[in-house]
């Protein structure tokens, strides 16, 4: 793991006991970012053709709202000499499998989630973010 600080490396803000000060930081402690496998699946993909990587991703833009994440999970496809129309094909094959098979073996999941959402408030404001 990388250490992340949006802290000055040249003047590191201290605390009593001389250490580094990480309530000034951005996430107000010490923080680390997650290593992507994007670049070892750019090499997969190029042997094996299509690949895939799925883990934790880390943005680091500053955000004051409760709606953007810091850290999320992410899955990425590679696909070797592969146009946008590929990947996007791609992209489509793998959401019709997943909602195939969530409806088929899952139904009782989407039961009980039917039950409990109200349907009558989709999002806070009318807001899609």
């Amino acid at each position: 793991m990388f250490r992340v600080s949006t802290l000055d490396l040249e003047n590191l803000p201290r605390n009593d006991q001389g250490k580094v000060d990480f309530d000034k930081d951005f996430f107000g402690k010490e923080s680390f970012l997650t290593v992507s496998g994007q670049l070892n699946g750019e090499t997969y993909a190029c042997a094996l053709s299509k690949i895939y990587t799925f883990g934790p991703t880390f943005r680091a833009e500053n955000s004051n709202t409760s709606r953007h994440l810091a850290e999320f999970w992410m899955l990425e496809p590679e696909v070797a000499f592969a146009n946008l129309n590929d990947v996007a094909g791609l992209a489509e094959a793998m959401l019709k499998y997943v909602f195939k098979a969530v409806l088929e073996e899952r139904a009782d999941d989407m039961k009980f989630f039917a039950e409990r959402v109200d349907k009558r408030s989709r999002f806070p404001s009318g807001a899609l973010y």
